[in-house]
């Protein structure tokens, strides 16, 4: 992984249940990802740090804050927001954690297709 990897959080909601997440997950991309669609920056200044915590205090994302916890932060140069739109060749993305739903089920509604 590069010295300085850009995280990301990626949501992608399930096929025809817009309010259900399919994959939730924090990555961290090599590599920059080309933008495709530039929604919104903020900046300012500040500092932020994650502090470690337990199953009771975070249950659905203490595996997440934990591994970011433990990442050892440098100093802040610029620190900024944007909300954009981007593609990415998956070869460049390190999975850092996740939380994906049943893949038991069959997501995929093909019933239109069938003749």
């Amino acid at each position: 992984m590069s010295a300085n990897p850009t995280l990301s959080y990626r949501l992608l909601p399930r096929t025809g249940q817009w309010d259900t997440l399919e994959v939730e997950q924090v990555t961290a991309h090599t590599t920059t990802p080309a933008l495709t669609s530039m929604r919104s920056v903020r900046s300012g200044d500040g500092v932020f740090r994650f502090l470690p915590a337990g199953f009771e205090e975070l249950p659905t994302l203490c595996h997440i804050i934990n591994r970011a916890a433990a990442v050892e932060l440098g100093d802040t140069v610029d620190a900024g927001q944007a909300r954009t739109a981007a593609w990415s060749d998956v070869n460049d993305i390190q999975n850092i954690g996740s939380s994906t739903s049943d893949t038991d089920t069959d997501h995929a509604d093909t019933s239109r297709f069938k003749r």
